[in-house]
C-alpha cells in the first residue's frame, strides 16, 4: 500500500510481547479477570500485494433469501470480494438474535484491524505458536523471536480457559462503485477512534489525516519515494531516510539514519506555504508566540497553490466553496487532486531536490545507499532485524531499542534469557553499524583524515543539519527569494535549483580558505563559529535562513551565470544579517544580567552589542571572506541597528 491507504499504527512488538501476552495468561489463583476490550475491523478491497480501491455494486437482488445449511438467509453479495449473510425467521424477517456472517475471498478483499492492533497481534501470536505456524509465512517468521519463547514459557502454566474476545466487523454497505473510496473512509474511523483513546504518534495521524491538506501534502511528499530503485531516477533521497513514525514529537532527528521525520516535514511545509507572510518577505522579523492572523496566512495558502485560477464559486452538491475561502481544512474535496498536484508541482519538488541535492544532506543519502549496497543479503536472524529495522520496517528500530533497553536493565547485559538474545543482539549491531555509517557519511563529505575525533566532529554538524531549525531555514531562504522573485507554482522549482547550486558552489570550496571544512559553517563548535544560537527550537529557522543565505551569496561569488543574479541576494545578506545581530544582541544582553545583576540596563546592553558586534565579524571574515571593510560598509549602511527590545515579532503584529 502507498500512504494514502495507510490504515494502522505500527505494532510494539515488544509491548505485545512483554505486557499484553502476559496479561492474557494471568495466573487464575490471582483472582483477577483478563479482559480485552473489541477489537474493530472492517472489509476493506485490499490485500498484502494489491488495492482494488473500491467495492462493486450488490450482485443480485438483496430482498430475495437464500437457504444454507437449513435456514433462511438474506444475501448481499459485492461481487468477487465480500458477502454478508443475515439470519431471517419464520416470517421473512430479520431474526431478532440479528445473526450475520460475514465472508470474503482473500484474493480480493482483507479483513483489516482498526483499532485493537496489539491486542489482535497477541491473539495471532499465541495462535502461531500453539499450532506451530510461524514458519508457514516467511514475513511472520522474522517476529517469532519477539513471541515464541515467551508465549511458550506461558504455556507451560497452562492455556487461558474460554478465551472469548469480542471482535466489531464493520463494512460501509453505501461505499461502493467506482466513485467510492472505502480506505479513506476507514481511516477516517481509524482517526475518530484514536482521537478519543490513546492517541497514535504525531506522525502516524499526519499520515491518515484527510482533513488537513497539509498533512495530505506530507502523504504526497512520501508516495514521491515510494517504488523507486535504489539508485532513484528522480530523487536521490531514499523512504528510508525519513522517519514516518516518530513516537515521540520531537525537533531534530532520533535516529541516525534519517535525514527528517514526517512531524518536521509537517512543520516546515506548513511555514513556508502559510508563513505567515511577514516572516517570509521581510528578513529582520521572527516568530512571536503564536501561528499569526489567519487572513495573510491563508491568503499566503491561496496564492501558492494557484488557487486564484479556479472559478469564483466550486458546487458539491449542496454546499458552495468560494475561492477566496479555501483554506487548509476547508475545501473542496473535489479539487483536492488538483492541489495535490499545485503542491507537488511547486514546494513538494523543490523540498525532494533540496533534501537530495544540498550537499551534507546528499552526502547523508550517499553514505546510506553505500551502507544498504555493502550490507547484502540478512544472512542470520539478528542481520535480518537490524536491517529491517534500518531500511525497511520504521517500527522495528524502536521496537529493537526498547527490547534491548527492557531486558538489559532487567536482568543485565550478561544475563539476558536466550529468547531475547537476538533482540538485544540485532539492538547492538544497530550501534556497531551506527559507528561504521559515520565513517562513510564522512568519507562521502570528502573527509581525508578519519580519526574518531574526526569522526565525532563530522557527527556533531549533521546534528545541527538534521533539526527542524536548520531544515526551516533552508526552506525559508527559498521561500524569501522565490517571493522577491514573483515565483510561484512550479517556478519554486528553478529557485530551489539555483538555491542548490550556489550553495553546493560554497560547501565544495577549497577547505584551506576556511577554519574547517566549510560545510561546517553551520555549527557552533567550530573556531570563530557564526552559528550562537542558544537553543535548536523550530522558530530559530529564521537565524538559520540567515546562516543559508550567507552561504549562497558566498557561493554565488564563484559563479557567474546564476538566475539568482538578477535578485540582489547581497541585499537580502545584509537584511537577515541585521536579524540575527538583534537576536544574538537580545540573547547576550539577558546572559550577561543574569551574570551580572548589578549591571545596568544601558549598560548591558552595549556591551552585549560589542560583543556580538566583534563575534560576528570575526566569523563573517573567517567563513565568508567578509573584510573589515566591507564588514564596516554594511554597518554603517544598517544606520542605527535596532536594540534589543525594538526586535520584531510577527506573530503577534501580523498585518
Amino acid at each position: 500500500m502507498n500512504f494514502n491507504q495507510l490504515l494502522q499504527r505500527d505494532i510494539d512488538d515488544h509491548r505485545v510481547a512483554t505486557q499484553m501476552i502476559p496479561y492474557l495468561f494471568r495466573n487464575p489463583l490471582q483472582n483477577t479477570p483478563s479482559f480485552f476490550p473489541p477489537i474493530l475491523a472492517v472489509i476493506l478491497p485490499i490485500t498484502r500485494t494489491a488495492h482494488s480501491g473500491y467495492f462493486p455494486d450488490v450482485v443480485g437482488d438483496p430482498a430475495t433469501s437464500v437457504e444454507v445449511e437449513g435456514g433462511q438467509w438474506r444475501r448481499e453479495e459485492y461481487g468477487e470480494f465480500f458477502r454478508v449473510d443475515r439470519l431471517l425467521d419464520g416470517d421473512g424477517q430479520e431474526h431478532f438474535s440479528r445473526y450475520a456472517r460475514l465472508s470474503w475471498h482473500r484474493r480480493n478483499a482483507s479483513l483489516v484491524v482498526l483499532d485493537g492492533q496489539h491486542r489482535a497481534m497477541a491473539l495471532l501470536a499465541i495462535h502461531r505458536t500453539v499450532n506451530d505456524l510461524w514458519a508457514t509465512d516467511s514475513q511472520a517468521d522474522l517476529y517469532r523471536h519477539f513471541y515464541e519463547e515467551p508465549v511458550r514459557r506461558l504455556m507451560a502454566t497452562g492455556l487461558p480457559e474460554d478465551l472469548e474476545i469480542p471482535v466489531a466487523l464493520c463494512w460501509f454497505p453505501e461505499v461502493r462503485g467506482a466513485d467510492s473510496d472505502p480506505v479513506a473512509v476507514a481511516r477516517r474511523v481509524f482517526v475518530d477512534v484514536n482521537q478519543t483513546a490513546r492517541p497514535p504518534s504525531e506522525a502516524r495521524l499526519i499520515l491518515l489525516s484527510d482533513d488537513n491538506l497539509i498533512h495530505i501534502f506530507v502523504r504526497a511528499t512520501l508516495n514521491e519515494l515510494r517504488g523507486e530503485a535504489d539508485e532513484s531516477e528522480s530523487y536521490s533521497v531514499p523512504l528510508y531516510a525519513i522517519d514516518y513514525d516518530n513516537p515521540e514529537t520531537q525537533t531534530r532527528t532520533a535516529r541516525w539514519t534519517v535525514l527528517t521525520t514526517v512531524g518536521i516535514l509537517n512543520e516546515l511545509l506548513d511555514r513556508v506555504i502559510h508563513g505567515p507572510p511577514k516572516v517570509i518577505e521581510r528578513l529582520d522579523v521572527s516568530y512571536g508566540r503564536g501561528r499569526g492572523r489567519d487572513a495573510p496566512r491563508e491568503a499566503r495558502f491561496r496564492a501558492q497553490l494557484g488557487v486564484s485560477e479556479w472559478p469564483i464559486e466550486v458546487i458539491e452538491g449542496e454546499r458552495i466553496f468560494r475561492r477566496s475561502s479555501v483554506t487548509a481544512t476547508h475545501f473542496p474535496s473535489s479539487r483536492r487532486s488538483d492541489l495535490e498536484s499545485a503542491y507537488l508541482a511547486g514546494w513538494g519538488t523543490s523540498t525532494l531536490r533540496l533534501f537530495s541535492e544540498v550537499m551534507p544532506y546528499r552526502a547523508h543519502v550517499d553514505a546510506l545507499r553505500q551502507m544498504r549496497g555493502a550490507w547484502g543479503p540478512a544472512g542470520t536472524e539478528v542481520e535480518g532485524l537490524a536491517k529491517e529495522a534500518v531500511f525497511e520496517g520504521v517500527g522495528m528500530y524502536w521496537v529493537l531499542k526498547d527490547s534491548h533497553d527492557y531486558y538489559t536493565t532487567r536482568f543485565g547485559s550478561r544475563d539476558v534469557p536466550d529468547s531475547a538474545q537476538e533482540l538485544v543482539a540485532a539492538w547492538n549491531l544497530l550501534r556497531q553499524k551506527e559507528k561504521e555509517f559515520g565513517r562513510l557519511r564522512a568519507t562521502s563529505l570528502g573527509r581525508s583524515e578519519l580519526s574518531d575525533e574526526a569522526v565525532l566532529s563530522c557527527n556533531r554538524m549533521y546534528d545541527v543539519y538534521r533539526t527542524a531549525a536548520c531544515q526551516l531555514g533552508m526552506l525559508l531562504a527559498v521561500a524569501t527569494i522565490a517571493d522577491r522573485a514573483g515565483a510561484y507554482g512550479d517556478s519554486i522549482v528553478a529557485v530551489a535549483n539555483d538555491f542548490i547550486a550556489g550553495v553546493n558552489g560554497y560547501f565544495s570550496a577549497d577547505a584551506s580558505s576556511f577554519p574547517d571544512a566549510p560545510w561546517t559553517v553551520m555549527s557552533s563548535r567550530v573556531d570563530d563559529a557564526v552559528n550562537r544560537i542558544t537553543d535548536m527550537n523550530t522558530p530559530r529557522g529564521v537565524e538559520f535562513r540567515y546562516f543559508w543565505l550567507e552561504v549562497l551569496a558566498a557561493g554565488m561569488r564563484s559563479s557567474s551565470d546564476s538566475r539568482l543574479s538578477e535578485i540582489d541576494i547581497p541585499a537580502l545578506v545584509g537584511e537577515a544579517r541585521v536579524g540575527y545581530f538583534s537576536y544574538r544582541v537580545k540573547e547576550r544582553d539577558a546572559e550577561l544580567r543574569r551574570l551580572d545583576p548589578l549591571l545596568t540596563r544601558d549598560d548591558a546592553s552595549q556591551r552585549a552589542r560589542d560583543e556580538v558586534r566583534a563575534e560576528l565579524r570575526a566569523g563573517l571574515e573567517a567563513w565568508f571572506g567578509v573584510s573589515s571593510e566591507q564588514f564596516a560598509a554594511w554597518w554603517s549602511a544598517t544606520e542605527e541597528l535596532p536594540r534589543d527590545d525594538e526586535a520584531q515579532e510577527s506573530e503577534d503584529e501580523d498585518a
